[in-house]
């Protein structure tokens, strides 16, 4: 019998820091494709993300008694399926890799810059990897415990800075409209907010996976509501041509708050919160591709090679790139482009499963035809 070990709520809080970690490196690259239009961008984007993770939890509903990993090849085939999971397994390893490089080249350059690189990926990654070790639940908690502070301060925020905005200015949010300028902006934009389309793997987990995809939206739209008033402020008191030099632009914006000048720690402050946000988002990715990976070797109890997993992890990342620009570049081309396909592998799946008539998966191989059934 299934265990369940993923509450709704933690789906909601787990979607909403996996957010908040990543968009922070988002805004810059956003600010230089959209300009004055990325506010409008970035909520647009919220339609296409969420639709693409719609699909997933359709694809989960399949086999919702089941593991997808165990009886996803119900569906499409066993070698089909064994592909698409080899392929979320480095899709996943590749993001996770790719977010903590982002993360740890701007820590050593900003608050580190005598340590080495490789000492703090190894650090960060060997906590991550205790949280993961520990479970998708523990990580969930962790993500319920710290949401409510991350949504404080994201609305927060923009509150200390309401006397510093030349209010002038927001007419360039409406008078600034490029159709061009928003459809690429949104191609852009949108796999940033449903790389949280790897929850499939552990779909069986999940209590009530029925409501998912109503956790999901919650998740998405919470921390588009954080951020909308953030990018806004970042525009207003820097302008749309600075931040695009800079690698976290909100944290550019925090200096100008004039209260920072009696709370001097604020930096640090807004940091501690937006590196659990990153530990949270790591931790789960790791445990994902754990889970594949044992399941791609046979080896049931995912912690014998969780090590292993987080061996590679390290090695993987100190190995990513070897500049920020190569970074740089992925970011803007290589990231988008890789999330975009693996929307592709929901729509494989629901595809064959329409073809074929299956409504959903039971054991045995059996499959329930969807006409006729009621």
């Amino acid at each position: 019998m299934k265990t369940y070990q993923v509450s709704q709520s933690q789906i909601v809080t787990i979607t909403f820091m996996f957010g908040f970690a990543s968009n922070t490196f988002l805004f810059s690259s956003l600010i230089k494709i959209g300009d004055y239009s990325s506010w409008y961008i970035y909520i647009l984007s919220y339609g296409p993300a969420l639709f693409f993770l719609l699909l997933m939890t359709k694809v989960g509903q399949k086999v919702k008694n089941y593991s997808f990993l165990d009886y996803g090849n119900e569906i499409v085939g066993k070698w089909i399926h064994k592909l698409v999971l080899v392929y979320l397994f480095f899709f996943t390893l590749h993001i996770t890799a790719f977010h903590i490089k982002l993360f740890i080249d701007f820590t050593a350059g900003t608050y580190y810059p005598d340590t080495p690189e490789e000492v703090l990926i190894f650090l960060f990654c060997f906590v991550c990897f205790m949280g993961a070790y520990a479970g998708v639940e523990p990580i969930g908690r962790v993500a319920q415990y710290f949401t409510f502070l991350s949504l404080f301060l994201g609305i927060s925020i923009p509150l200390l800075l309401m006397n510093q905005v030349d209010y002038d200015m927001t007419i360039a949010f409406i008078n600034r409209f490029d159709m061009a300028q928003v459809w690429e902006g949104t191609i852009f934009t949108t796999p940033w907010l449903m790389d949280i389309i790897i929850i499939l793997v552990i779909f069986h987990m999940i209590a009530n996976p029925e409501k998912t995809g109503k956790s999901l939206a919650i998740g998405m739209g919470l921390h588009i509501i954080t951020y909308i008033p953030i990018l806004i402020m970042v525009l207003l008191v820097l302008g749309p041509y600075f931040p695009t030099y800079s690698t976290v632009a909100e944290l550019e914006m925090l200096r100008q708050i004039q209260i920072a000048n009696f709370l001097q720690n604020v930096d640090p402050f807004i940091f501690s919160v937006w590196i659990i946000s990153i530990f949270v988002r790591v931790s789960f990715c790791l445990f994902v591709f754990t889970i594949l990976f044992s399941k791609l070797v046979k080896i049931n109890d995912y912690k014998k090679i969780a090590p292993i997993m987080g061996l590679l992890l390290f090695i993987y990342t100190i190995n990513i790139s070897d500049n920020s620009s190569e970074m740089e570049l992925f970011a803007n081309e290589g990231f988008p482009g890789f999330v975009w396909s693996v929307t592709a592998i929901p729509i494989l799946y629901l595809l064959v499963a329409k073809i074929r008539g299956i409504k959903s998966v039971t054991k045995g191989s059996e499959k329930t035809a969807s006409s006729d059934e009621t």
